[in-house]
């Protein structure tokens, strides 16, 4: 939804909760693809979490973990700002 414009002229996007009366079927039509590909992004994040402890765990004391998210654009870019870890 827009909401307003932003400095440079764009429009502003907000995202509001909205409440839909539909058939059952047709909602789990909508719903079954989102589902599966749900279902395969938590088996892999946590597959991946389970690494990672498993290198901490192991790792000796002078060596460096490291982790890359390409999650953006998948590209490699230097942040000078903190992150937060989810």
């Amino acid at each position: 939804m827009v909401h307003g414009k932003t400095r440079a002229g764009e429009d502003n996007k907000v995202l509001r909760l909205q409440y839909k009366e539909t058939r059952t079927n047709v909602f789990f039509d909508y719903l079954r693809p989102k589902l599966k590909r749900f279902v395969l992004h938590n088996y892999v994040s946590k597959f991946q979490e389970e690494q990672y402890n498993i290198c901490l765990d192991t790792s000796p004391p002078a060596f460096i973990l490291s982790i890359v998210d390409f999650v953006e654009n998948y590209s490699l870019q230097d942040f000078n700002e903190v992150q937060e870890m989810h």
